[in-house]
């Protein structure tokens, strides 16, 4: 007999005890439905009925001509838009469950500060979080910018070239400012040894969400002019709150300097290695770029100068040098250096961040509601100053092992599935699958946290949000200077993107709901923030599970060896390891994608940059024929009958189709296609059902409907 538990009230087997967690439903159901219990079961039934008619004999729109659209209609008509979610501008269930997430967060903090338990740390976290609530005054805001200011025009003072290397040292000192200046650095693992932190040197993050507006080319003249009326217009603001009038500064000047550092990108008078590897010893990067590395390492704060950089665009480096040595101390440099600094410490003072939204936010994204107002800014600082005790206090929480140890099943099925699709592949010589199957075999995944959490430090802020900030940027890139020749073992590094709009978490932070591949250690991350439902939910059928966790684990395991990640070896190390036939091979099948996207897309009358999402279309295709295989072994492994096979399948497609349910609002589409490296959910599902044999086959799919496309390559 088998031996057996009891668990949350339940008898089940100890085989089944640890994934299957069953929970009653009906009285609470009954409960909540009073008023439809009341009807009669006939009536109840020809309810359902008829909405189940409605759904088919809808023939405006049919699942061999738009799957996406079949399945989400009546999602997409009913969807309504929470007051506390407007500032979202892409509703789906990512953005959804982490907006549920932040506010968990926030009820963690609030819960440990009403503790009777005092301690350094507790007072620490009280001070920053009570400045996070409040944010800065103009006052505050203008005293740190003067002091900012003083600083640029202390080292501009004399035209001494020393000085320009101390100026764009002190500028890379806090990451909230560094990537956008001319010259950003870094400490990041080698690509080429990725077991070491190396420094790294490269281009700066241009400020618009449309680069084309840079381009003074006689197109979208309009447009273009329009465009530069309004970021003229919030560049002045910002310059007008934060110095006060009579500032003299040109909005223009800022908007050129701009143009001429985008210029230097396309500049070609050095010949580059071809993965983008450059390594420049300090000497050749004095006597061949005209760039004083010691004295830009002096200002930043290294005790021992190291004695090389890595960089991915020699080019860049040279010509973005000259440049800086001829034009440095203008006014116009000036302008722009002080800009830099300004336009992201203003997001932390109430009277800016509402001007930064109506550009950056409203005018530029389309966003209706400026995030702030939901009360959730401060959460970003806050788990970049307090990253351990949010991980911990979130994983104590909310870490369930029955959704844990479904997802380790999960993933090693679906590994074992795309190893096998390696083996099986016809199209790449032996020795590259080979070393794709290696890759596979010897990739790390890593499930609800860093397995090492550094220790929150303890500073001493103040009631000033913005001094706070400065404080923390301060330690963290201190402790970043450490890192240069450290071993990447075991070293936990909360990041965050500051240039996108909301800011995002883009770490190893616990509470993140997402997932990601990282090629330089050939890992798959999983946070426990997306170890949830709607993503995992144990209860419900292999099917749904599978086209939300088993797709995303299997589109994450896809960027190993799509256009990007291939270029990386098993041990997360920089290596061609592709023959020359197979790149070209690959190629082929690159442009067939390409084309497909760009066909579907133009039957809705929308143009962009498909290029830009090619790796994750790829990884869309490849994702979904995973799962599609793991879910054909499973029915032949249990033997189900076929009509069962037939419903598992339109069940899992449906499923795939419904998780990718994505609102956006119009005015926010010409961002979403210009900023987010996925393509529109629509084209997220048909496109790589379209390449599925077997969907094909289930839905009738022909050469007369649009979800045809003229094979069903689905890459590996």
């Amino acid at each position: 007999m088998t031996k057996q538990t009891r668990k949350r009230g339940i008898v089940v087997d100890n085989a089944v005890a640890s994934i299957f967690p069953i929970k009653p439903f009906e009285k609470q159901f009954e409960k909540q439905n009073k008023s439809w219990f009341n009807k009669s079961r006939k009536k109840r039934h020809n309810k359902l009925i008829t909405k189940i008619n409605a759904f088919y004999n809808n023939t405006n729109i049919k699942p061999e001509n738009d799957f996406y659209n079949w399945v989400n209609k009546d999602w997409l008509k009913s969807f309504k838009v929470s007051s506390k979610t407007e500032y979202i501008v892409e509703y789906d269930d990512f953005r959804l469950v982490q907006d549920k997430v932040y506010r968990q967060l926030f009820e963690i903090i609030e819960t440990y500060l009403k503790t009777p338990k005092r301690s350094d740390f507790k007072n620490c976290l009280n001070t920053f979080y009570k400045s996070s609530k409040t944010f800065s005054t103009v006052d505050e805001l203008r005293n740190v910018v003067q002091n900012k200011i003083i600083q640029i025009d202390g080292l501009m003072s004399d035209k001494d070239n020393f000085n320009l290397w101390k100026l764009l040292g002190k500028c890379n000192q806090s990451e909230l400012n560094s990537y956008g200046f001319p010259l950003v650095f870094n400490i990041l693992p080698d690509d080429k040894e990725p077991s070491i932190f190396r420094p790294t040197l490269n281009g700066p993050l241009l400020y618009l969400v449309d680069s084309s507006v840079y381009f003074d080319d006689g197109t979208n003249v309009k447009y273009k002019a329009n465009y530069r009326k309004h970021y003229y217009k919030y560049v002045r603001e910002l310059f007008d709150i934060s110095l006060g009038k009579g500032h003299n500064l040109d909005p223009r000047d800022v908007f050129q300097v701009q143009v001429k550092l985008f210029n230097a990108f396309g500049c070609m008078t050095e010949k580059e290695e071809p993965d983008q590897y450059n390594k420049i010893t300090k000497e050749d990067a004095l006597s061949k770029y005209q760039f004083d590395w010691e004295e830009f390492c002096k200002a930043l704060g290294f005790t021992k100068v190291p004695d090389w950089f890595i960089t991915n665009n020699v080019n860049y480096l040279k010509c973005c040098t000259a440049l800086l040595l001829k034009e440095w101390n203008t006014p116009a440099f000036r302008t722009y250096f002080i800009f830099n600094y300004i336009r992201q410490i203003s997001i932390f003072c109430k009277k800016t961040r509402e001007v930064i939204f109506q550009f950056r936010g409203k005018f530029e994204r389309g966003e209706i509601q400026n995030y702030g107002s939901q009360g959730i800014d401060g959460i970003f600082a806050l788990g970049l100053a307090f990253n351990t005790f949010l991980s911990n206090q979130y994983i104590a929480k909310y870490k369930n092992d029955d959704n844990i140890n479904y997802l380790r099943i999960l993933v090693e099925d679906l590994k074992q599935v795309y190893v096998r699709i390696i083996h099986n592949n016809t199209w790449l010589s032996q020795k590259t699958k080979n070393i794709a199957a290696l890759k596979l075999n010897k990739m790390n995944i890593l499930i609800g946290s860093p397995r090492v959490l550094r220790k929150d430090p303890v500073l001493p802020y103040t009631s000033n949000f913005i001094e706070n900030l400065s404080i923390v940027f301060h330690w963290k890139f201190k402790q970043l200077l450490l890192l240069n020749g450290a071993s990447t073992h075991n070293v936990d590094i909360p990041s965050m993107d500051w240039n996108t709009y909301p800011p995002k978490f883009t770490g190893t932070q616990a509470y993140v709901v997402n997932a990601s591949y990282t090629p330089s250690n050939n890992s798959i991350y999983v946070p426990l923030g997306y170890i949830q439902k709607p993503f995992i939910d144990i209860a419900n059928s292999i099917e749904h599970n599978l086209a939300y966790t088993g797709f995303t684990l299997g589109h994450e395991m896809s960027h190993s060896l799509d256009d990007f990640g291939s270029k990386y070896d098993h041990t997360g190390r920089l290596y061609d390891w592709w023959k020359k036939e197979d790149n070209a091979r690959f190629k082929r099948k690159q442009n067939d994608v390409l084309e497909q996207y760009k066909t579907f897309a133009k039957r809705d009358g929308i143009i962009y940059d498909v290029e830009y999402s090619l790796g994750e279309d790829m990884a869309d295709i490849s994702g979904l024929e995973i799962c599609t295989e793991y879910l054909a072994n499973l029915h032949t492994y249990k033997m189900t009958t076929m009509p069962i096979r037939d419903l598992s399948f339109q069940q899992f497609f449906i499923m795939y189709a419904y998780q990718m349910r994505q609102k956006i609002f119009k005015k926010a589409l010409s961002a979403n296609l210009k900023t987010n490296p996925h393509p529109i959910d629509k084209y997220r599902t048909n496109i790589p059902l379209s390449r599925s044999l077997i969907f094909r086959k289930i839905f009738n799919i022909t050469d007369k409907n649009k979800m045809w496309w003229h094979n069903t390559d689905t890459i590996w």
